[in-house]
């Protein structure tokens, strides 16, 4: 099954959020065009991914990033303040950064653990506590 979040960054001095793409409601699967290669994800753990060669360019950016629910696909790259969306698929990881509702740029990483410091390094640089309760 695909481990796929989407993380999202407010304002500086704020951390990251992060969004379970997997039990977004209705999702079926993350369809991924990058240059020359199209890659589908299933969601809910029905079926195996499929990454095949295909003569296909992202609409804008290096890769497109959609979300199929029933028959409507969410663009994530266009998600507010998101900033990165990391795929995680048996052995592969890889990092998709996301600004300005584009896909700037994409890497692969070690590990989920390894790509979520890769991101909140790049992202946050301090955090600001948020207000007492009083």
């Amino acid at each position: 099954m695909a481990h796929i979040i989407l993380y999202t960054h407010e304002r500086s001095g704020a951390g990251l959020t992060s969004t379970n793409v997997c039990r977004v409601r209705g999702a079926v699967q993350l369809r991924v065009v990058r240059e020359g290669q199209i890659s589908e994800y299933p969601i809910k753990g029905i079926g195996s991914a499929s990454m095949k060669p295909a003569k296909v360019s992202p609409e804008a950016g290096k890769a497109d990033l959609r979300l199929q629910i029933a028959e409507e696909e969410i663009d994530l790259v266009k998600c507010k303040w998101a900033v990165a969306l990391l795929v995680c698929w048996n052995e592969t990881t890889t990092i998709y950064w996301l600004d300005d509702g584009l896909c700037s740029a994409f890497e692969d990483a070690a590990s989920g653990v390894f790509a979520y410091a890769r991101i909140e390094h790049r992202c946050c640089h301090e955090y600001q506590l948020p207000p007492q309760i009083t």
